[in-house]
């Protein structure tokens, strides 16, 4: 996957994000669209639009091992098994003008290939590592140029298809809409602080939010997003950060509280799942950072898994701010695995690196970067 544009640490870019390049989707042979008098299916407008937004949209394997997958470091390259067949790539690089560099000074990135996505009965869209660039990104990369308003509107496209989706067993599958971190930084709208930015990141429907190194490392951007009527507030219980805490609002008490919170349920058709918020072990924030092995050890976080158990879930999904083969996601998984036993599914949602892989940690768990 060609990188083109960093944010101010070298940590960031938004065609990572954002992009199909590269990514060979799963055909269904069985739902391929038509056109009826002239216009477009419902389903072609949601898949052109997910080759426009360029928005990841993943699975997880139906509380069961619906999907094979196989480790693979490289950026380029996704596999699934989810469907009967892979459509082959067959990417054009388009052709260079002999304009003069200044006139011309930028190559189009290849127009990603993709295939009709494949509807699972639990379905994830991952949006991380934005880096603020909300408004695309115009004449620099014109097949990346996409805005929150394409993502939101590919959002709303998928999920009408989804909802209008049966499955064998009679019931709807479920989609949700998840953020990474690191929306922060990376042109001059995401600086410190991020007083143009809020408004426009709070109109995302987002199930779950977690925060990244970025959104917590400038004493003003903090300060921002906490305020009163701030993004924390918006969020409300979506904002997940299990292991990032403030000082409490209480000014006589100088203890530390969740960011956000400490986890969230997701209650679906396909039953209920309990999601968690980690970033990596990150020493240099203007907040409190709780090591990983800290947290885990915690009476909030064991308490969760007790017998019995005081809400009952069927999966867990673990939001992580940190790369798909961190030492850390290991930890995380097998402390996890040892609490639920060895068939319930364990999904990661992973970021930081701007790399799309995953991993395949067991028969039920994958670590999944978007990019």
């Amino acid at each position: 996957m060609p990188f083109h544009r960093r944010a101010a640490d070298s940590d960031a870019s938004l065609e990572d994000a954002l992009t199909n390049d590269g990514l060979d989707l799963p055909v269904i042979e069985n739902m391929n669209s038509t056109e009826v008098n002239g216009t477009e299916t419902d389903a072609e407008q949601v898949q052109n639009e997910a080759n426009t937004t360029n928005a990841m949209n993943t699975q997880i394997p139906s509380l069961s091992p619906s999907m094979t997958t196989h480790p693979t470091q490289n950026k380029n390259f996704t596999e699934s098994s989810t469907s009967p067949s892979i459509a082959p790539s067959t990417t054009t690089v388009p052709t260079i003008s002999d304009a003069s560099p200044t006139s011309n000074p930028i190559q189009s990135t290849p127009a990603p290939t993709y295939g009709l996505l494949p509807i699972q009965p639990i379905n994830i869209l991952v949006l991380t590592d934005v880096h603020s660039w909300v408004l695309g990104h115009g004449r620099h990369e014109p097949s990346l140029n996409a805005d929150y308003g394409d993502v939101l509107s590919f959002y709303q496209r998928l999920k009408s298809q989804i909802t209008a989706t049966t499955l064998p067993d009679g019931t709807t599958p479920d989609l949700y809409f998840v953020m990474n971190g690191d929306f922060v930084h990376g042109t001059l709208i995401g600086q410190n602080p991020p007083l143009a930015l809020s408004g426009i990141v709070e109109r995302m429907p987002y199930d779950i939010v977690t925060v990244g190194n970025h959104d917590i490392q400038n004493d003003e951007t903090v300060k921002e997003l906490t305020r009163a009527g701030g993004l924390v507030d918006v969020w409300g219980e979506r904002l997940v950060t299990s292991n990032v805490r403030i000082k409490s609002n209480n000014k006589m008490d100088d203890s530390l509280e969740p960011m956000g919170n400490n986890y969230r349920f997701l209650h679906g058709n396909q039953g209920t799942i309990l999601a968690l918020g980690f970033l990596y072990n990150y020493e240099e924030s203007s907040v409190t950072v709780e090591t990983v092995q800290d947290v885990m050890k915690q009476t909030w976080f064991t308490s969760l898994f007790s017998t019995p158990r005081p809400t009952d879930f069927d999966a867990v999904l673990v939001m992580a701010h940190m790369t798909f083969n961190d030492e850390l996601i290991t930890l995380l998984h097998d402390t996890i695995r040892e609490h639920v036993g060895k068939s319930m599914v364990i999904q990661f949602i992973t970021g930081h690196t701007h790399v799309r892989s995953y991993l395949e940690l067991d028969e039920y768990s994958i670590s999944f970067e978007a990019g």
